[in-house]
């Protein structure tokens, strides 16, 4: 007899993906706790998360530039560079505000 697949609703793989994500606890200690395969439950974490990183990628990496060049632009001027040249390249410092919300300050 051929095994027919639980389905589970939207509002349960939320939830279960939430119990992995805010408590830390291991996809296979929730999984147990909630009686569905460990597999199955991972699958869900990396989907939302994928999800989650596609909708905050482009303003973390945009942050990151910013930043970074605001840095570069800093120890330049400290030096007393106004520009810089790579492989026979010049490029002028590119003047940038480090945003005052950035997580990683």
């Amino acid at each position: 007899m051929p095994e027919t697949r639980r389905r589970f609703d939207p509002e349960f793989r939320a939830g279960a993906v939430r119990i992995v994500i805010e408590t830390g606890k291991p996809v296979a200690v929730v999984a147990r706790d909630l009686g569905i395969h460990a597999g199955t439950l991972d699958n869900w974490v990396k989907a939302a998360r994928q999800q989650a990183g596609e909708r905050l990628s482009r303003k973390f990496v945009y942050q990151l530039i910013v930043t970074a060049s605001a840095s570069l632009t800093s120890c330049m001027h400290t030096v007393g560079l106004t520009s810089w040249s790579s492989r026979g390249r010049t490029s002028t410092c590119l003047s940038a505000q480090v945003p005052t919300d950035a997580p990683w300050k």
